[in-house]
């Protein structure tokens, strides 16, 4: 039996979210932790200012919170939602932690009905899109510069091309070198001298795969 994925239109067989956009999901919420934290640092800043009456004018001394307060209550409020309406009677939160994380986990804990799920689409791009947005209000450290790049163009060793999606890493601020790397595999794996070639490879398989799902659309 196989069904669409609602996200990207491929064909599968296990459920409803096929297992790229389950992966993507999956590396969204394992993400959260550290967005919570980066959150609460750029709140903890704004605070200091705020209460030390320094900082430049007025506007430059707001420049974080508002943006930052508003993130954080939509990450809150987008997690715990989904995570009531997956769980159900399940759903019980941890109260030492952020309600965020701990809805993230509760998520974490429910892929397999969240990919049955019938509103998977809606809560696919909540999700992903409500992380980003945090991510983007928070202060990241330079060290953790995170940007997807498209799928994997490597092959399994079982077979085919891995289904797997590429991020980059590049620091800012220290000397460690920037990186690509798959995170369904990490020995795919590029250093930035490789990223012309590869990055040449990511969009020959990205036309593959808008090939692949013309055919099966057919």
């Amino acid at each position: 039996m196989t069904a669409t994925c609602p996200v990207c239109g491929c064909e599968q067989s296990e459920g409803l979210l096929c297992h790229r956009e389950t992966t993507k999901l999956e590396y969204e919420l394992a993400e959260v932790t550290s967005v919570v934290e980066e959150l609460n640092t750029t709140l903890a800043k704004q605070a200091r200012m705020e209460v030390g009456g320094r900082g430049g004018p007025a506007r430059e001394r707001w420049a974080y919170s508002p943006g930052a307060s508003l993130a954080a209550d939509y990450l809150v409020n987008t997690l715990t939602t989904w995570a009531r309406d997956v769980a159900g009677e399940d759903y019980t939160v941890n109260p030492r932690q952020h309600p965020a994380i701990s809805a993230a986990h509760i998520l974490l804990c429910h892929i397999p009905a969240i990919r049955r799920h019938d509103e998977v689409k809606e809560l696919h791009e909540e999700v992903i899109a409500t992380v980003a947005q945090a991510r983007a209000a928070g202060d990241r450290p330079a060290n953790r510069t995170i940007i997807f790049v498209g799928p994997c163009p490597e092959a399994r060793p079982e077979g085919g091309i891995c289904d797997g999606e590429v991020y980059a890493f590049i620091p800012t601020e220290d000397e460690r070198p920037a990186r690509m790397e798959c995170r369904t595999n990490k020995e795919h794996r590029w250093s930035s001298i490789q990223w012309m070639r590869t990055g040449k490879r990511i969009l020959d398989r990205i036309e593959e795969r808008k090939q692949e799902k013309k055919r099966g659309a057919a």
